[in-house]
């Protein structure tokens, strides 16, 4: 699935695509480098729901967006976090427009 993700949005986007494993790699990451949207698998990610809070903390980061692929939790939730989700099944249609609204 990454690597499908990866290849769509390289063909669909201009954005360059970079992969951390684990939030503490995103973290690590960011110390270098200044994502324009960051895309969180929940299902190679435990702590999704707690990572935009997290992340929205760092100065400089605070309007960072965060796509959340996978995850099903409460609307509060979702409103509360300013993050947009997709649930599974993945529609790309629907990931890509989300992706440029959330780069736009």
């Amino acid at each position: 699935m990454r690597a499908l993700l990866t290849d769509l949005l390289a063909q669909n986007t201009r954005s360059r695509v970079a992969y951390a494993s684990t939030d503490i790699a995103l973290f690590k990451f960011i110390q270098h480098i200044k994502p324009e949207l960051i895309i969180v698998d929940v299902h190679n990610n435990g702590s999704y729901m707690t990572l935009p809070d997290r992340l929205h903390q760092i100065a400089g980061y605070e309007t960072i967006p965060v796509l959340i692929l996978g995850a099903t939790f409460a609307r509060d939730e979702l409103d509360s976090q300013k993050v947009i989700y997709l649930a599974d099944p993945l529609d790309f249609h629907v990931f890509l427009a989300a992706v440029k609204r959330m780069l736009s």
